[in-house]
């Protein structure tokens, strides 16, 4: 029979834990009904087995183990949170795999606990720095287009996802950064990416070489055309990380200065052999997967823990969730503190009844927040509302959706910007645009119900 003694050993509760000497980790967990464990020892049970422990005492246990070992020093019964303590020394430094083993390893199988949710992560600035961090950061990514006075960027996703061939897709592009140039109004978007599910479709017509050299050759036209910069953001995720890192330096020698990673499922081994790659290239994360592992309320691991993870290893700009606005799930106070995470040097740890925990990123560039997802020129002024003005804001349907066309959508979008920056309703600002295809996209957009189902869910 499995030791409760045994568990109750990895207790620590009320000790004083140095952040800067533990990792510490953050969980919501529930003891089983059917559960024999006596009092707190399946607490004590997740310490064990993420650490150094087994479910009975072994005759191999010596002190170098028992330092090592995981504490259990906070536990809030009214809302199942649990801190777990980590020394530093349990870990590899620089080895993700490794920390993600501990974290959020076997635990999570335990028939001693009915619900174990990862929620939040401490590293110590140590550990923090045996990766490299971002190589641009949010600042960097600005500095590219020369804008000192902080605004929202704008992008866009080619939609379809999939379907179009390599020269479909890069005039695609050509109209989303020309905008309405070509008639002597204003140009479109910053960015063009990839979505996530396209990679390499040669059965499409799209295959990877092909599509990169297509688009980048329009790239060029639109930045003669409009005078501005403009980048492309391939997505080179690929299971074979040699794959990855060959289409990488593809786009490093068509001179192309991003690449997009699809992380959570390519995992840290990917984005981190690309950071260390060093091909100078913004690294652009998107987050599918995430989902699958953090919606779930019983058991999963939830964004928080890949925001800092992404931010540490060395990524730009990722998709931070988009606080009650668009098509997917998202609680506003979440999101702002993703994006506190993403921006900040240090966030002081203190016990909270959500389960957030600091974190220590002094000297580490900040990550620039990503906004999507069902997003519209009318959803700018509420989003730099709650997050402030250094944002990418990115549309895809918004965009190939205008009754004008792709054109007149990036255009929208660059004016919802534009009047944002000036703090003009974009209303007013259309007045005195007097532009017929701004009206027309303000008016067409305004017809649909784009606030989130998060209102009716009380999690705004």
């Amino acid at each position: 029979m499995k030791s409760s003694r045994n568990y109750s050993r990895y207790l620590g509760l009320g000790l004083n834990f140095n952040p800067k000497a533990h990792v510490l980790a953050s969980y919501v967990v529930k003891r089983h009904a059917a559960s024999r464990l006596e009092g707190l020892a399946f607490l004590g049970a997740i310490a064990a087995e993420s650490s150094t422990g087994t479910w009975i005492e072994v005759m191999t246990s010596q002190g170098q183990s028992n330092r090592l070992a995981g504490k259990v020093f906070y536990y809030d019964e009214a809302h199942d949170i649990a801190h777990i303590a980590y020394p530093a020394d349990l870990f590899e430094p620089g080895n993700l795999s490794q920390l993600l083993t501990v974290i959020a390893g076997n635990a999570f199988g335990l028939a001693d606990v009915s619900a174990l949710r990862l929620i939040d992560v401490s590293f110590p600035i140590d550990y923090v720095k045996s990766y490299p961090g971002p190589q641009f950061g949010e600042d960097g990514i600005y500095s590219l287009f020369s804008q000192n006075e902080r605004q929202p960027l704008c992008g866009a996703i080619v939609k379809p996802k999939c379907g179009l061939s390599a020269e479909e897709h890069a005039t695609v592009c050509y109209d989303a950064w020309i905008g309405m140039a070509d008639g002597g109004d204003v140009d479109g978007v910053d960015f063009v990416k990839d979505d996530e599910a396209i990679t390499h479709n040669p059965a499409a017509g799209s295959g990877f070489e092909q599509r990169l050299e297509a688009t980048m050759n329009m790239l060029r036209r639109a930045e003669d055309r409009t005078g501005k910069r403009k980048i492309y953001v391939p997505n080179i995720t690929s299971s074979n990380i040699n794959e990855s890192l060959r289409r990488a330096e593809l786009v490093n020698k068509a001179g192309g200065v991003a690449v997009m990673v699809d992380f959570v499922i390519g995992g840290g081994a990917l984005l981190h052999t690309l950071r260390l790659e060093g091909l100078g290239l913004v690294i652009h994360g998107h987050r599918t997967l995430f989902a699958a592992l953090h919606r779930a309320e019983r058991f999963g691991i939830d964004f928080m823990v890949w925001t800092k993870i992404f931010r540490m290893i060395g990524g730009d700009q990722m998709h931070s969730g988009t606080p009650a606005l668009g098509v997917m799930e998202a609680k506003s106070q979440d999101v702002i503190e993703i994006v506190r995470n993403m921006r900040e040097q240090i966030i002081q740890y203190a016990p909270r009844a959500d389960g957030r925990l600091g974190q220590d990123f002094e000297g580490v560039k900040a990550t620039l927040p990503v906004c999507g997802a069902g997003l519209d020129p009318l959803s700018v002024e509420p989003l730099v509302n709650v997050l402030g003005s250094s944002l990418l804001m990115i549309a895809g349907g918004d965009i190939h959706g205008h009754p004008y066309g792709t054109r007149a959508g990036a255009a929208c979008m660059r004016e919802a910007v534009a009047a944002a920056a000036r703090k003009v309703p974009l209303s007013e600002w259309a007045v005195q645009r007097k532009a017929p295809w701004l009206d027309s996209g303000l008016s067409h957009f305004q017809a649909f119900d784009k606030q989130s189902p998060n209102a009716a869910r009380g999690v705004m």
